[in-house]
């Protein structure tokens, strides 16, 4: 074969690869998504843990990064809001358990897309995923004060944080600053405790304990002794 038709065929391979590879590129750049749930995301929370046979921590480090990649990502802002909470909670309802993907995702609502108001629901699912955890209710409590102005709330939620091991003392103290310059009264927060937290779940058992208890003071107690 002269060597002007090799060249010529070549060229035209060569051609024809990088005319697919552009439409190709071109395609996937049109049906590219953003924010989307990680693959088994759809499962049902006791199939995934069957399914990942007892490893359920892999999947959560897994779907984590996932999420992180977009969360991250610049052209979030483009994103409905409403897309991405609703992803979120699709993550968040196999109850991960890594505190900065409920606070990370907190924050994204928050600041960088302006809805704060998503946070909440994001934060109960953390408070059910890790109840022990004070970071994930302090972020809350952040919300509520600094973006939605609801001292109650607030209140609440920081009260949750100061309760949890190994928790800041400051954070009571904020409670306490908190509660009187808004002149709420204990009975308040613990009536929205009662209305965010179901009494049968974890949490709510936490909640019951003696830091959130209102009990009787001590010289009532001995007027009533015979």
């Amino acid at each position: 074969m002269p060597k002007a038709i090799c060249f010529l065929v070549l060229a035209l391979g060569f051609g024809l690869v990088g005319f697919t590879t552009t439409r190709l590129d071109e395609a996937a750049r049109e049906n590219f998504q953003l924010v989307t749930a990680p693959p088994l995301a759809n499962l049902p929370p006791p199939l995934l843990k069957v399914v990942t046979l007892g490893h359920k921590g892999l999947y959560d480090d897994f779907a984590n990064i996932w999420a992180l990649q977009f969360l991250s990502d610049p052209r979030l802002k483009d994103e409905d809001p409403q897309v991405v909470f609703q992803t979120l909670q699709e993550i968040a309802a196999h109850e991960i358990k890594i505190e900065s993907f409920y606070m990370l995702s907190c924050f994204v609502m928050a600041l960088e897309l302006n809805q704060p108001q998503y946070c909440e629901p994001i934060t109960l699912a953390g408070t059910k995923a890790m109840p022990e955890s004070w970071r994930i209710p302090f972020t809350q409590g952040f919300i509520f004060t600094s973006l939605l102005g609801e001292p109650l709330k607030a209140a609440a939620f920081l009260k949750i944080a100061s309760s949890r091991p190994g928790a800041p003392s400051h954070i009571g103290k904020r409670v306490d600053r908190l509660m009187a310059g808004k002149n709420l009264s204990r009975k308040q927060m613990l009536q929205v405790l009662e209305t965010l937290i179901p009494a049968d779940s974890k949490m709510g058992a936490l909640l019951l304990e003696k830091n959130l208890q209102t009990r009787p003071h001590a010289d009532s107690q001995r007027r009533r002794q015979p």
